[in-house]
């Protein structure tokens, strides 16, 4: 989809409240109700899709779902100009 992947990196981590490391964690962070509504949305199109499994494709236009534009992954990827049509045309 031509995206840099630096700027998206840059441009969510600027956004983010919470400043992640790069280390791997220990402790499980706790599901938020935008991923719930993500993981909701990559499941139904994985299974209107008839896949057997929900793949990263379904978790890119779970994350481009319009319910879910109050979250940073949709804004940023919204900024970069990709839609749930074009993604879905990939």
């Amino acid at each position: 989809m031509d995206i840099d992947l630096e700027i998206l990196q840059s441009k969510v981590n600027s956004r983010m409240m919470i400043k992640v490391p790069d280390a791997t964690m220990t402790e499980e962070l706790p599901y938020t109700p935008v991923l719930k509504k993500v993981m909701e949305t990559a499941y139904n199109m994985a299974r209107d899709m008839h896949h057997n499994c929900i793949g990263t494709e379904h978790l890119l236009l779970g994350l481009l779902n319009s319910d879910n534009s109050e979250s940073i992954a949709f804004q940023v990827l919204s900024e970069l100009g990709v839609t749930t049509e074009g993604a879905t045309n990939e």
